[in-house]
């Protein structure tokens, strides 16, 4: 056993408030109590984890009475946070660090940012967001050097949970020397703002994360050269391993994750093999290598080749065409968030034409999985007949469509109930009325084409129930704007549309229609809300990619910007994830700036230099984009995004006014889609107002709560120091006097809490911290 190993481990199911108090309403998980046994389980077994049963801190829902006693919803954050002390104080009494420290989390969580997740406790609801903050124990622990090695898997959603930041570790921060020697492994069970899932496996529910995390460590993670199961491969089979246990409805909803994310991940023996008997010295002989040539049918498909050992053979972009070793491989093609699988052994050599790949897509298009003739053909008829409208040069055409996987016929709601169009952000015209309708009692659609002036307007139409959205879009001189809206039945009320994707094309109108490059923008968004890079140069420079497809040259421009990023990470974690590339593997497109200059000057020159898009992207690329207040939300959340980190460094870049129209944001992704807010509320503030009360109550506890656990006195070595901490209902601490507030604080409020600058400011002003 592996007596200076430690592990906490927690598992959060119940949670009889968090749907809401008045009147109370459960929002309960059946995979996180398993899950938790069994990952203890797992760590408590010999030919496993190997930790000392006395070193794993179990805290989950099942230990706790059921319903719950007196003492209200179990576990809270203190009874988590005491866990860790057990811990600390365990290292501290042994008087040397530990060996490997493992954290486990499971349950409902959210994400303040990239690589960083929180768990919300029993006790949480909408007002009180009680929680503690996974991550950043972790990191204390690392950053005080208490042990050599550190693993810390996170099985939560990692939406981004609005208005409050997340409560940091109530122990004072330990910094020490020997942090730059230890190694470290994260993973996250969703990308960031994407959604975890659980479901029914081998006849239990189970975390899809974790039941994947459980069978790598079983051994399916193992490296068959050393027989030894590593940091890196139980990475590579996690990422390849986790949507085999995901429904093609999962799969398909761009607000879930399909793949996992990682934080640091040092490379390092997680469970040791047997080692083999050294070899008779014997001449070197080169390994045998036969070419393998694959080609897709779109040039967008991303190509990934996995050996044996878990790891990334190859990779590329709608071919790949290399030399490797004989053996077995697995062959994976992902186009849009659909994926083509199949295992192929190499043993000479091979040319292999990839099937078409159909990815789910909120249009009607040929070659996609949500798709009905009669649905086809009213899109293209919808594209062809233009009918009145409140302007010209511009037109717009707009499709909403129900899609169920049962065939059984039903009456659902119509689809454009609700539909209105703001022209230019004030005159309302009626989409709804003289509407095109047909598939009444199956699959129901909608169409209406309206001629539009160029500029930027606002779509106002029904997301589910009474709630009202509303998203921005773009009108340009000979260009059609077409904006497709798909709903499914709603769980909670079958006839009410529950928003399931969104897709918006423009296309010139002076061309032809091409189909097939519709697809492939359409891939292209999807990969863009999965924050995949899969446009190749050569799809780029195309005058199809550019000119004639506005919305292709946005994705474009994100996706670069994100490739960008990731060859920045790439170099300051000395090589992309997973070590060392073999040649072929390493990443199919470089980040070019004068693709990404030229792209950027056309898409200005088509969209205008003060399209919100286009000055959200020169921001992100250190360019000038003017100082000018915005006049409308952007098109797509990564603009949104990019502008909100802008405007630390230009407070009023979005207004009060816009910024209280958006404050309610549901996942969409890379569309910006909000819930519309009353003109009362705007006028009022209410956005401003809810925060600076979350602000009020923070300061207030900082002040006067001196101490929420007990605190061990500190005299050097390995103790352990505590700082006050404000109650797990009001977010991240506030500073002890809000006179001090400076930029950098407000600029770590506006990241943390989601909002932009505006927000901040008016929130402290009225916190009397000043402007």
């Amino acid at each position: 056993m592996n007596t200076d190993d430690h592990a906490v481990v927690i598992g959060v199911g119940r949670y009889p408030t968090l749907g809401g108090r008045s009147p109370a309403k459960a929002n309960d998980l059946k995979g996180p109590d398993e899950d938790a046994k069994a990952v203890a389980a797992w760590l408590a077994d010999p030919n496993g984890g190997g930790v000392p049963a006395a070193n794993i801190q179990l805290v989950r829902s099942a230990n706790y009475a059921d319903p719950f006693d007196g003492h209200g919803p179990q576990p809270i954050e203190n009874d988590i946070v005491q866990a860790f002390l057990t811990v600390a104080d365990a290292i501290k009494q042994s008087g040397h660090p530990g060996r490997r420290l493992y954290i486990y989390a499971g349950g409902h969580g959210f994400s303040p940012e990239r690589k960083r997740g929180a768990l919300f406790t029993a006790n949480a609801d909408d007002l009180n967001r009680a929680h503690l903050y996974v991550s950043e124990y972790f990191n204390w622990f690392v950053n005080g050097a208490s042990f050599a090695q550190y693993v810390l898997w996170f099985d939560a959603c990692s939406s981004r949970d609005r208005l409050f930041t997340p409560q940091p570790p109530s122990f004072l921060p330990r910094f020490a020397p020997m942090v730059a020697k230890t190694v470290e492994m994260s993973a996250y069970a969703a990308n960031f703002t994407q959604k975890a899932v659980e479901n029914l496996i081998d006849g239990r529910v189970r975390g899809v994360f974790t039941h994947s995390l459980l069978q790598g460590l079983s051994g399916k993670a193992v490296d068959p050269a050393t027989g030894a199961i590593t940091t890196a491969s139980l990475r590579n089979h996690l990422f390849n391993d986790m949507r085999r246990y995901m429904s093609q409805d999962q799969i398909d909803d761009p607000d879930i994750s399909t793949e996992p994310d990682f934080g640091a991940v040092d490379d390092f023996v997680l469970i040791p093999g047997l080692a083999p008997p050294a070899p008779a010295p014997a001449p070197v002989t080169p390994v045998a290598k036969v070419k393998l040539s694959v080609k897709a049918d779109d040039e967008a498909t991303e190509i990934l080749l996995v050996n044996e050992a878990h790891a990334l053979a190859a990779r590329g972009l709608g071919a790949i065409e290399i030399k490797v070793p004989k053996g077995r491989y697995l062959l994976r093609a992902k186009l849009g968030r659909a994926e083509h699988e199949q295992r192929i052994e190499l043993d000479s050599e091979r040319t292999i034409q990839l099937p078409g790949i159909q990815f789910a897509s909120a249009a009607p298009l040929a070659g996609t999985s949500r798709i009905h003739e009669t649905h086809e053909a009213a899109s293209f008829d919808a594209i062809a007949r233009i009918n009145g409208g409140p302007g010209e040069r511009a037109s717009l055409m707009v499709m909403t469509r129900w899609w169920s996987d049962t065939a059984e016929h039903r009456r659902f709601r119509a689809p454009h109930s609700g539909l209105t169009l703001l022209h230019h952000g004030s005159e309302r015209f009626d989409l709804a009325s003289g509407a095109s309708e047909g598939d009444i009692d199956r699959d129901r659609w909608a169409t209406r084409t309206i001629s539009i002036d160029p500029g930027l307007h606002r779509l106002d139409f029904r997301i589910g129930g009474k709630s009202a959205a509303s998203m921005t879009i773009s009108g340009l001189t000979n260009f059609q704007t077409r904006l497709y809206l798909l709903f499914a039945p709603n769980p909670d009320n079958s006839f009410e549309p529950r928003l399931v994707d969104a897709s918006v094309f423009m296309w010139n109108t002076l061309y032809p229609e091409r189909p097939d490059v519709v697809r492939l923008t359409d891939a292209a968004r999807l990969a863009l809300a999965d924050e995949r890079s899969t446009l190749s140069p050569q799809l780029l420079q195309s005058a199809w990619g550019r000119k004639l497809n506005p919305m292709m040259m946005l994705y474009a421009l994100h996706h670069m910007l994100l490739l960008k990023q990731k060859e920045i990470d790439d170099a300051r974690q000395g090589g992309e994830p997973g070590g060392e590339m073999p040649q072929g593997a390493s990443r199919p497109v470089r980040f070019d700036p004068h693709l990404f200059d030229l792209t950027l000057d056309e898409a200005e020159t088509v969209f205008g230099e003060d399209h919100p898009d286009i000055r959200a992207i020169r921001f992100a690329a250190a360019q000038d984009a003017g100082f000018l207040p915005i006049t409308m939300p952007p098109m797509l959340w990564p603009s949104w995004s990019r502008l909100m980190e802008a405007s630390n460094r230009q407070p009023r870049l979005i207004p009060l006014d816009i910024a209280e129209m958006v404050a309610e944001q549901p996942l969409s992704r890379p569309h910006f889609v909000w819930f519309r807010r009353s003109a009362r509320q705007i006028r009022r503030g209410t956005h401003v107002e809810a925060v600076a009360e979350i602000l009020n109550r923070a300061e207030r506890q900082s002040r006067e709560v001196g101490a929420t656990l007990p605190r061990p006195a500190a005299d050097g070595g390995a103790e352990i120091a505590f700082a006050p901490a404000p109650v797990a209902d009001v977010g991240g601490p506030a500073p002890a006097a809000w006179p001090q507030s400076d930029a950098e604080m407000r600029a770590r409020l506006s990241r943390d809490m989601g909002l932009p600058r505006s927000v901040v400011d008016a929130a402290l002003a009225r916190c009397g911290a000043g402007p």
